[in-house]
């Protein structure tokens, strides 16, 4: 049983605008791979997979989600220089999805047929970082 609005909900219920997977894979690697004037130069790099699959309850073109997301640095002694990408192949994702009647027009009745609404999950986005390690 789960406590949700006010009410329950047995175990087993789809919830109506969570997907019914959710998954999230990282692997990452840091190792010294020489020096420079003695100091111990480092390389690192990553790599992350999410998954989602569509809302179970959102019937009109709702599709699962996937996103890569990559990093790459390098560290000479307490110096540091990382570049991420999110979002790698730019995959233009939905970040939530929704279906509900409605009108963004006043001067119409709003119908009552459910439309699909959605928000956008961010587009590839670049990000540096420079470190002073103490």
């Amino acid at each position: 049983m789960t406590e949700a609005l006010g009410g329950r909900i047995p175990a087993g219920v789809a919830l109506p605008t969570l997907p019914a997977l959710v998954t999230r894979l990282d692997a990452a690697i840091d190792a010294p791979v020489g020096a420079y004037l003695g100091q111990t130069i480092r390389a690192r790099g990553g790599l992350g997979m999410g998954v989602r699959s569509a809302p179970p309850l959102v019937t009109t073109t709702a599709y699962p989600s996937l996103v890569l997301d990559t990093t790459a640095g390098i560290r000479i002694g307490p110096v540091g220089l990382d570049l991420t990408v999110r979002n790698l192949v730019d995959i233009r994702n939905r970040d939530a999805q929704f279906e509900y009647a409605s009108s963004f027009t006043p001067a119409i009745p709003a119908s009552q047929t459910p439309a699909l609404h959605y928000t956008m999950a961010p587009r590839r986005s670049f990000f540096t970082t420079f470190t002073l390690y103490t």
